[in-house]
């Protein structure tokens, strides 16, 4: 009797789970190399495709500290979503290393009119530094050919977020101003 009770519910959970993961493999995004949220009722969401430039600023040359950081132009992103569970999927052309080398996913900080995430930063004289290149942790699972899965290890809290295709960079300005912009999939979680 007891057995019945606790596999019961087991059961019904595993069932859900693989006619959840089954609904996911059949999801077909309409471009490739774009990132979308998973809804709750399996329907793909586009987020904002928009540039985000990477700056960097030196105080003193550098003697006084400096800092890099990613930054999007708007203090907000137009999509929301509310499930800090979220699950993102992404179509690649070619698939030549892990996705997870090829996108990041990131935490920006609202400015005035922009959203800023800071990737490193140093105190005076190079003191203190620290790097946050790896953004969030996020697992990759291969759905079906060129598809991929991606899942934030973590929840999500709410706040703005960015995944970074740092393999489609492109150059603006010239000069000393010359600065790296990348491609960024941005969201917020309510």
């Amino acid at each position: 009797m007891y057995k019945r009770i606790f596999y019961t519910p087991l059961l019904m959970i595993v069932c859900y789970w693989g006619h959840t993961q089954d609904n996911i493999a059949t999801l077909k995004p309409e471009y490739v190399n774009r990132v979308y949220y998973v809804a709750d009722s399996n329907k793909l969401l586009d987020l904002e495709k928009t540039e985000s430039v990477m700056k960097s600023k030196a105080k003193l040359g550098g003697f006084g500290g400096y800092s890099s950081a990613y930054i999007i132009e708007g203090a907000s992103s137009s999509v929301q979503i509310g499930n800090q569970q979220a699950g993102f999927i992404i179509q690649l052309e070619m698939m030549l290393m892990d996705a997870s080398q090829m996108i990041q996913l990131y935490r920006f900080e609202k400015k005035d009119k922009t959203r800023e995430s800071v990737i490193s930063k140093g105190g005076v004289m190079g003191t203190g530094s620290s790097q946050y290149q790896t953004g969030i942790k996020f697992n990759v699972k291969k759905t079906e050919k060129g598809m991929y899965w991606l899942i934030p290890e973590k929840s999500l809290p709410p706040g703005e977020y960015g995944f970074i295709n740092l393999m489609s960079p492109s150059t603006n300005g010239s000069g000393r101003s010359t600065s790296q912009s990348y491609t960024t999939f941005a969201f917020t979680v309510r």
